[in-house]
């Protein structure tokens, strides 16, 4: 898609949460996101978890300073101002997904010596 711009865009950030930056991997990097809205002619559509936007790392701490005496760059982490965005303007859907247990109900992983390869699903 780079380069290309589309009627729709779909980002799928593809995070649990916001409580630590590791949770979050490369989706931190606001170029994605702003890549994607400049590609879109009328719609974008932004999938994640709401809980992102309330998370731990979801919170301005205000200026910080290193050790230098520099300011250090305290921006809320792209996702999570999304997130903020969208619930300010009223224009966020929601959905209940749901859980493994759920998903694979009457599922189960076969013991190894019940199966005929180690990882094998019976019904």
């Amino acid at each position: 898609m780079q380069g290309k711009e589309s009627k729709v865009i779909i980002n799928d950030w593809v995070i649990t949460s916001a409580n630590a930056f590791s949770d979050m991997g490369f989706a931190i990097d606001s170029n994605r996101g702003n890549v994607g809205m400049s590609r879109m002619t009328e719609v974008m559509l932004n999938i994640l978890p709401a809980r992102v936007g309330s998370d731990a790392k979801s919170m301005s701490h205000g200026p910080q300073r290193n050790h230098l005496g520099d300011k250090v760059i305290t921006d809320v982490p792209y996702p999570c101002a999304v997130v903020q965005w969208y619930s300010n303007e009223e224009s966020v859907i929601t959905c209940t997904c749901p859980t493994e247990e759920q998903l694979f109900k009457g599922i189960s992983f076969a013991e190894k010596e019940n199966c005929v390869r180690s990882g094998s699903w019976i019904h």
